[in-house]
């Protein structure tokens, strides 16, 4: 049996607002889907949180799309022409598995931007991209043993915390 991973989607984190705004300390998983409207209004939602000071992202990768038959996107990613891995499925993956100091700068400032005057500021944002087994997500299972070195390089673990002072910069550690 394969294992299933819950993402929560746009109407759960609305949920989790309406009912947690007490919340301080959070860990949660986010579908990455190249930083388009919808996991940018999550980042967003989370800020709605008015005591959020803590936040723990697992960036989980969107699921394979089916491309037009006529692009690039639908090739074979290998020489193999039955293969279910298609390069616009490489492509999406290592877009949303890549994690770098500019992007978890780029969800703290997202996160941070959404808090109201009276809330809380986010004092420590730690995100890391999912570290399990893509096939569990519906990727074949061919994209584990081919990509599974490219992946561990261009995705680590990134804490943002807030400067000392309210005007000071973030900082960014790679962990």
């Amino acid at each position: 049996m394969r294992s299933q991973h819950i993402v929560p989607g746009i109407a759960q984190i609305s949920k989790l607002s309406g009912c947690f705004g007490q919340l301080a300390d959070l860990s949660i998983a986010v579908r990455r889907s190249g930083g388009d409207r919808n996991e940018v209004l999550i980042y967003h939602m989370l800020g709605g949180l008015p005591k959020l000071q803590t936040l723990e992202l697992c960036l989980v990768p969107s699921p394979p799309r089916i491309f037009p038959s006529d692009q690039w996107e639908s090739q074979p990613f290998t020489a193999e022409a039955h293969s279910p891995v298609r390069n616009g499925h490489v492509k999406d993956l290592l877009i949303n598995i890549a994690l770098d100091e500019a992007l978890a700068r780029s969800i703290f400032d997202a996160i941070s931007s959404a808090k109201g005057s009276s809330s809380h500021p986010l004092e420590r944002l730690t995100v890391h991209p999912f570290g399990g087994q893509v096939a569990t997500l519906g990727w074949p299972s061919v994209i584990d043993t081919d990509l599974l070195m490219v992946t561990a390089v261009i995705g680590h673990l990134w804490e943002v915390k807030r400067g000392e002072r309210d005007d000071d910069e973030t900082d960014a550690i790679c962990a």
